[in-house]
Order: C-alpha cells, then structure tokens, then sequence
C-alpha cells in the first residue's frame, strides 16, 4: 500500500529527520508549477500577440486595443510600474492617452487587501486618473486628493525639517 508524500514526511519527522534529510530523501514540489492563488488562468490574445494575468483582463485588453485602432484612445501599454511615493510603486495593468491625457487603468476580479492599501496610496499620491475595470461589473475612477497632513509631511521631508 502506498502512502501519500505529505504522510512520509509526517512520519520522518516522527523519525527526527530534518526538513533537509526529508527534501533530500522525497524530493521538493518546486518541479511542479504553482496554482494561482485567485484561480485565474494565463490567457493569450490572438488578437493582440501577448499572454495577460486573466481572461478578464484579455478580454478588456482587447477592448482596449480596438479602441486603439479606431482612434479613441493612443499609445495603449501594458503592465507599467508607476512610481506612487519615494520607493513605493504599483504595477497598473494598462495606461494609454485619452484626449491628451495619460490614463492609467486597472482590470480587477478580486479586491484583495494589498490592493486595497494601493488605491488608498494612490488617492493620497497619485500622478493622474485611475480607473478601474472590475469584473463584476461596478467601475470606478480614484482622483489624487492628497490631505494636509501628507502634504506636510511631503514638505518637511523635502525641506529637511524634523
């Protein structure tokens, strides 16, 4: 009767083998590929040549890509770091020019909270517009509105006062 790997680790433990021992007697998973924590599946565009993160997103690429070709939009990007304060920065999913004006947009399935400290960083310092596509279907745009209180502080570190 065979048992499963994570019972033989189990049981050398038991044994007082190390994690060591045990990776070097088992083998490690890194062979196999990691699953997506969200479920999303890697999909490829036919249509605009490259792999996105989710169906979602390539299929709102795509949206994106034949507003590119009709004029409405220009200089379509994707997966752009923006720099938001010092060494803090995002990754945005595109970013293009919409009546001369730089657009940053972000396609999201699933609020999660390292996203949710982002759009806050964003509304205090952000460069320009963020919209955000989400699945579900409720839209929304994030304008930079920094407080006072950052803007002092932005300043005292600028100018150097404690």
């Amino acid at each position: 009767m065979a048992i499963s790997k994570d019972d033989a680790r189990q049981y050398m433990k038991r044994a007082g083998k190390t994690s060591k021992q045990i990776d070097a007697d088992l083998g490690t998973d890194q062979d196999q590929p990691a699953k997506p924590k969200y479920h999303n599946v890697r999909t490829y565009s036919d249509i605009i040549g490259r792999n996105f993160h989710s169906g979602g997103e390539c299929r709102f690429a795509e949206v994106l890509w034949a507003m590119q070709q009709a004029g409405e939009i220009s200089d379509l990007k994707f997966q752009q770091s923006v720099k938001l304060l010092g060494i803090v920065s995002m990754v945005v999913d595109f970013s293009y020019i919409e009546n001369g004006e730089l657009i940053y947009h972000e396609f999201k399935g699933l609020r999660t909270s390292p996203w949710g400290m982002q759009v806050r960083l964003w509304s205090l310092v952000g460069p320009t517009e963020y919209r955000v596509k989400h699945m579900r279907g409720c839209d929304e745009v994030i304008f930079p509105k920094p407080s006072p209180e950052l803007i002092r502080i932005v300043l005292e570190h600028l100018l150097g006062e404690t």
